[in-house]
């Protein structure tokens, strides 16, 4: 569902990713790890279809984003770290507004709509302004935006960040229960025991190159064949060093 083949991106002739493939196969969950400023954005924004590439290209199915921006966008579910909402909506609003780009009728938003709010605990607080909700709830309300039209593909970037630990496993589920059905999810989290839990495969940026990529029983038996935890795994690939 996810093709990206040897993508670049510059700006202003910096380079943030740097000759990037791999591939997110229906009902995979690749866990897409790497400090600030390794490109994990810049990648989903390419995907995504909100940047182009300076070389290469990213497909979600067949479809380039940069020649078929809308039917991609139709294939897609975004979340991004800090989602944008309308703070004089409310919930329900939201999700009509969201549901009426996306070409839903109304009887399928209300029904959308009811069902999402179920699934992610939002139902007493449907008709309250965005703009009251807590840091969680708003978040909560970004990701029923991003399910409102049944995406094949979910690029989730930090969406635990902010929840509380009910919410999180809320959402833990949620994952699951999209890849289950047969979507392609990219995740990014600094979190590294919910990519741990949730991921099928793993891919570690650093300076915008990709510096592992493999299935995810195969990246922890390597970890723990050099005595190390994903974390410390992790930490050194991206060339951390503690402090003397």
């Amino acid at each position: 569902m996810i093709q990206v083949n040897s993508l670049c991106k510059q700006f202003a002739g910096a380079p943030a990713v740097r000759d990037l493939s791999f591939r997110v196969r229906p009902g995979e969950v690749l866990g897409f790890l790497g400090p600030n400023g390794a490109g994990k954005t810049t990648t989903m924004k390419c995907v995504m279809g909100m940047l182009n590439p300076t070389s290469g290209r990213a497909l979600v199915g067949e479809l380039d984003p940069q020649e078929e921006p809308v039917r991609v966008k139709h294939s897609v579910g975004w979340l991004p770290d800090v989602p944008f909402l309308y703070d004089h909506l409310t919930p329900e609003e939201t999700l009509a507004f969201v549901g009426g780009i996306y070409g839903l009728s109304r009887e399928r938003i209300a029904e959308r709509s009811t069902e999402l709010f179920a699934e992610l605990d939002l139902t007493g607080r449907t008709t309250e302004l965005v703009a009251g909700l807590s840091r969680g709830a708003r978040k909560k309300v970004a990701l029923a935006m991003a399910l409102m039209h049944r995406p094949r593909v979910l690029l989730l970037d930090e969406p635990t960040a902010g929840l509380d630990p009910q919410s999180v496993r809320l959402l833990k589920d949620r994952i699951r229960q999209e890849a289950a059905s047969g979507a392609a999810v990219m995740l990014s989290s600094h979190q590294l025991e919910v990519v741990e839990e949730l991921a099928t495969h793993l891919l570690v940026l650093s300076r915008g190159q990709s510096v592992l990529q493999a299935p995810m029983g195969e990246a922890m038996a390597r970890a723990r064949e050099r005595g190390q935890t994903l974390e410390g795994m992790f930490l050194e690939l991206t060339g951390w060093r503690s402090a003397p």
